[in-house]
């Protein structure tokens, strides 16, 4: 729950139909939204990460609860369609529950967002298609999901109405440490040697040995040669070497996104 103690609003530039807006205009969150990604591609999450990102710093911002005070670990699920695409424990999708595996039936995609209570989601960009869901499962998502935002393959999707951008090595290295997960996994090993919170037999600590038996496991689950993973790690790791990063979202209704489940 790293999050919680390094991810501020004051690390992003929110652009809303070309105009700066603010975090709270563009996701308008409370105590129980959640996040929902749908990713179909080796690092696929990542041409989100920015808004995965934002919506935590919204989550532990929430009047009243005290969750930086109390940290937890956010609400937000990522949805790894037909395939497993890239661990994300950097950006706070833990415990492990909250990576989920779905074939790529839409039906199934949708079972599993609406089996989340999912309120805000982002799911890449494509062609709609007409597709014949369980009954009434479609009417559950309109009424429960408040937002919906597109991502594109590099980070831009087409016709964007919603940018993105931070300067924050606090939010770029979550970045960097999913891309070297074994760096990360070296970091994580020597961090649990060092913290005497963390030893064994304690909640805690516990959970860091499970962190890091689950990344170790996953360390392989992209190739380094797949097209898409080093078209989306070679952007980011120049992203990263400049210091800067944007992405540019388009929002659409929740009838339109039931159209893009099928990838």
């Amino acid at each position: 729950m790293h999050t919680a103690f390094e991810i501020k609003e004051s690390m992003f530039a929110v652009t809303v139909g070309g105009k700066v807006s603010t975090r709270d205009d563009l996701l308008h969150w409370d105590a129980r939204d959640r996040l929902g990604v749908v990713v179909t591609s080796p690092y696929g999450a990542l041409n989100a990460g920015l808004l995965t990102l934002l919506c935590v710093s919204a989550f532990y911002d929430v009047p009243k609860q005290k969750r930086r005070l109390r940290p937890l670990y956010p609400s937000i699920y990522l949805f790894h369609v037909g395939g497993r695409w890239g661990f994300c424990g950097e950006f706070d999708f833990w415990p492990d529950r909250k990576e989920i595996f779905t074939s790529s039936a839409p039906s199934d995609i949708l079972q599993a967002v609406n089996a989340h209570a999912v309120t805000h989601l982002a799911l890449p960009a494509g062609i709609e298609h007409e597709i014949t869901y369980r009954y009434k499962e479609p009417e559950e998502a309109i009424d429960r999901i408040r937002q919906c935002y597109l991502y594109g393959p590099d980070g831009a999707a087409d016709d964007a109405d919603v940018t993105l951008a931070t300067s924050s090595p606090e939010v770029l290295r979550n970045f960097e440490r999913t891309l070297d997960l074994q760096g990360t996994l070296a970091l994580r090993e020597k961090q649990l040697s060092e913290d005497n919170r963390l030893r064994p037999g304690s909640p805690a600590g516990d959970d860091a040995r499970r962190y890091i038996s689950l990344m170790r496991d996953r360390l392989n689950e992209v190739s380094c040669s797949n097209p898409v993973a080093l078209r989306i790690s070679g952007r980011l790791t120049e992203a990263i070497a400049q210091g800067s990063l944007t992405e540019r979202l388009r929002r659409v209704d929740m009838k339109t996104a039931l159209r893009l489940l099928a990838q």
